[in-house]
């Protein structure tokens, strides 16, 4: 093969490959086939923040102040931190701390840890209806939107773990399990899609939009 030949294979194998665009996050731990996933906290706390934030004066116009308010402290308000020693006390095998790209990246990062794959129900995902109604604004994917501030655990015994968090006034749900396989199954009542490679976090849609509005000519959304 000539050198021009090789050189334009790898200019396809380039354009081919997936660049990660968003941070990747850290696993403690070893995932293994059988564990329950552990959503501590509600997904999506840093990013609903945010987006809040950058509503300004529309979030005061279309809600009540207290609502508004607790859309502006979401983070604040309910963000979870991980105390190690107490996860692996609990039965926690590992962990990561969802940040930016939200819950499905920190879902590729840990699965991808223990070359596993994974079963979750999307319905079991805790979200605060804050974040619902802030994501509907801007139009945004919650399970891509900058998590900071939850824990995404592999537990041996998910519904004790659970438990031992809701004692404490803190949100946590069992989404799911880890399996055999190598696919990230997401299901959603009838519904099964799969996880895909992780994208760009869903917080850059409202600069975006921010950027066309004032192109435009506009005052806000």
């Amino acid at each position: 093969m000539t050198q021009e030949n090789n050189s334009g294979a790898a200019e396809a194998s380039r354009k081919t490959f997936r660049v990660r665009q968003c941070r990747e996050a850290e696993v403690t731990g070893e995932v293994t086939a059988g564990l329950s996933i552990v959503l501590i906290g509600p997904a999506a706390l840093r990013g609903t923040e945010t987006a809040a934030m950058r509503l300004g004066k529309r979030l005061d116009e279309r809600f009540s102040a207290c609502f508004a308010e607790r859309c502006r402290n979401a983070y604040r308000d309910h963000a979870v931190e991980a105390d190690e020693k107490m996860l692996q006390k609990a039965g926690v095998k590992a962990f990561c701390l969802p940040g930016d790209g939200g819950l499905y990246a920190a879902l590729w990062d840990l699965s991808s840890a223990g070359g596993r794959g994974f079963d979750i129900d999307l319905r079991k995902i805790p979200l605060l209806q804050e974040t619902v109604e802030v994501c509907e604004i801007w139009d945004l994917n919650p399970y891509r939107l900058d998590s900071t501030g939850c824990i995404l655990a592999a537990a041996s015994c998910g519904e004790s773990l659970a438990a031992q968090y809701r004692a404490m006034g803190k949100t946590a749900e069992v989404i799911g399990w880890f399996d055999r396989t190598k696919a990230g199954k997401i299901r959603s009542g009838e519904t099964t899609t799969y996880l895909d490679f992780p994208a760009p976090d869903e917080i850059h849609k409202t600069e975006q939009q921010q950027t066309e509005k004032e192109k435009e000519g506009g005052n806000g959304l």
